[in-house]
Parts: C-alpha cells; sequence; structure tokens
C-alpha cells in the first residue's frame, strides 16, 4: 500500500527542530554556542524572486543584520533583554520570552542578485525581496572566430 510522503512532513519538520534543538543546547552548554533563538522563517517563490518572511519579534532594525554567504543567506541579530523593576524581591513563575543573540544560516536554492535585492523590517517582521539571476551553465554561447 503506497503511502503519501506529505503525510510524514510534520513529523520529519518536528525532527528537525529537535535535532537543532539539542546542537544548539550542546553547543551552548559547551561555551560553543551563540543562541538559543531560531527565529522562524517563510521562503516562496513569485514570479523571477525569492521573499522571505523572518519574525523577529522585540528586534530592532539596527540590531539585524544580513549577508549573502557561500550560497546561504546569513541573518544576525540581537534580542535585547526585557526589563524588570530591579525594585523589591522578584520571583518568575515562567519564563518563555527569550534574547540574545542568534544566528540563522538560510540555504538558497538560486542564485540572487545582492545589488537589486530589497529589505524592510515592520512590526517585528523583516521582509526580504532577492531577484533571481537564472543560472547560465549549460547555456551554449556562439564564439565568434576572428580570421587573421
Amino acid at each position: 500500500m503506497a503511502r503519501n510522503v506529505h503525510q510524514y512532513r510534520h513529523l520529519a519538520r518536528i525532527h528537525q527542530e529537535i535535532n537543532a534543538l539539542f546542537e544548539r543546547f550542546m553547543d551552548a552548554s559547551t561555551g560553543g554556542g551563540m543562541d538559543l533563538w531560531d527565529p522562524p522563517v517563510d521562503i516562496f517563490q513569485k514570479g523571477e524572486n525569492l521573499h522571505l518572511r523572518i519574525d523577529l519579534p522585540g528586534v530592532e532594525r539596527k540590531d539585524v543584520s544580513l549577508a549573502i554567504r557561500g550560497g546561504g543567506l546569513v541573518i544576525r541579530g540581537q534580542k535585547r533583554s526585557n526589563r524588570y523593576p530591579l525594585t523589591g524581591p522578584i520571583c518568575f513563575h515562567c519564563m518563555e520570552i527569550t534574547h540574545g543573540r542568534f544566528e540563522k544560516v538560510i540555504h538558497l536554492a538560486h542564485t540572487v542578485d545582492i545589488r537589486n535585492s530589497t529589505a524592510r523590517m515592520k512590526d517585528g517582521v523583516l521582509f526580504l525581496k532577492l531577484p533571481i539571476i537564472r543560472d547560465r551553465r549549460g547555456t551554449d554561447i556562439e564564439i565568434q572566430v576572428d580570421s587573421e
């Protein structure tokens, strides 16, 4: 009986997230880790552009940097810690809001035109539009030979 591969897509995603969490935890426990926060990203293609939406709640524009390196988009930043009142004793019952530095590398399936790319940040969401450069490998290019 054939099974639809898409039935297991959610399980595969959970497996990836658990592995990533474990790797970050091990790096952090040895002092080599940079982050415990992995901002979620949506990537889609529309026409000749890749569009990315990165949720960065609580991160200011000045604390985010972007670079293309080795076929991947590198997003670095810092979410500054929340300021809590320091007068008198304080006892947290729950503390789920993460903060600190983060770095995320997103593999890009296409070569993109950096010079014509755009990025904007609004309401804690970073929007990127990356024009795709079509791969020219494998295309016949006629070379003219001059006679002497």
